[in-house]
């Protein structure tokens, strides 16, 4: 540990939005760290927020090097993004949102979230 005061499995923060999050994997710190950035974004209402990231090597367990794996909740975004890799040769392929994994980083009682999750999918 670089010090007493660093962040030890366990620790509890609380995000830009007043969510707190227990950090379980402390090598998961980039989507702590985005999480608060995208909280951030919001407070403009944007029409769209789009992360590009390397935050975890899961997505390329699942997908290998022939795509990048995409988030969204936008019919009409994912529509842009398969268009422009269609065109340049940068595939993408679309990931579920399914509450299934929403009940896996959020159904806590000390906190509302967790930076890891749990079950299989566990990184």
């Amino acid at each position: 540990m670089p010090s007493g005061s660093a962040t030890k499995p366990g620790d509890v923060v609380t995000a830009r939005n007043g969510k707190t999050i227990c950090v379980d994997n402390t090598d998961a710190e980039g989507r702590l760290i985005l999480a608060d950035a995208l909280c951030y974004s919001s407070e403009f209402k944007p029409k769209w927020v789009l992360d590009i990231a390397t935050l975890t090597g899961a997505i390329r367990v699942a997908l290998g090097t022939a795509a990048t794996g995409v988030f969204t909740n936008s019919n009409k975004l994912y529509s842009l993004l398969e268009s422009a890799g269609s065109n340049t040769g940068d595939r993408v392929w679309r990931q579920p949102l399914w509450k299934h994994y929403t009940k896996q980083i959020a159904e806590f009682t000390a906190y509302d979230l967790n930076n890891q999750g749990k079950g299989k999918g566990r990184r």
